[in-house]
């Protein structure tokens, strides 16, 4: 738990500086200049401490028998995990195309499999369906309908970005 604070608190902690430093006139309020090295790191040490909060989470509400055990049992997990992160931190920082597309492509792909398992945990949920699977197969239509929320949630976050920018690219041109 000590570790996972620790996480946690190091992203929040660059975050905020980071944001801060984007407000002209409060740039002198942050602890240091944002270091996109730094954010890299920071983000993949809370990836970590989210799959570690959500993986009991999501088990614990959909399935019908649940374990006690931790999703870190101990040095050991905490060595693989770190020295992953680390090994794909590094890998990123190369900038090599080969190594970079790939990570691009598990990285989003990442992303759209938590928001696919989240959404269908609310649809449990809203169904009062938690705690009654016994198998993978049961939860067929809950991924389907969970895939079909992140797609439209992400649908949703472009389209918002197009009426403020005007542009699907969602970068403002000067």
């Amino acid at each position: 738990m000590i570790l996972m604070a620790a996480l946690f608190l190091f992203y929040l902690l660059d975050g905020l500086n980071s944001a801060i430093h984007l407000y002209p006139g409060l740039d002198h309020l942050s602890l240091y200049q944002p270091n996109n090295i730094l954010r890299l790191f920071t983000g993949l040490g809370f990836g970590i401490v989210i799959s570690a909060i959500l993986y009991p989470l999501i088990g614990q509400t959909v399935w019908n028998e649940t374990s006690t055990l931790p999703a870190i049992r101990g040095p050991r997990d905490w060595l693989i995990l770190l020295g992953g992160s680390v090994g794909i931190g590094l890998l990123i920082l190369t900038g090599n195309p080969l190594l970079t597309y790939p990570l691009i492509l598990v990285s989003t792909g990442s992303l759209l499999f938590l928001l696919t398992v989240l959404y269908s945990v609310i649809w449990i949920l809203v169904r009062k369906r938690e705690n009654s699977f016994t198998s993978w197969k049961e939860l067929i239509w809950w991924g389907i309908a969970g895939f079909s929320s992140a797609l439209m949630q992400i649908a949703l976050i472009d389209l918002v970005r197009f009426i403020l920018t005007g542009t699907w690219s969602g970068f403002l041109e000067y």
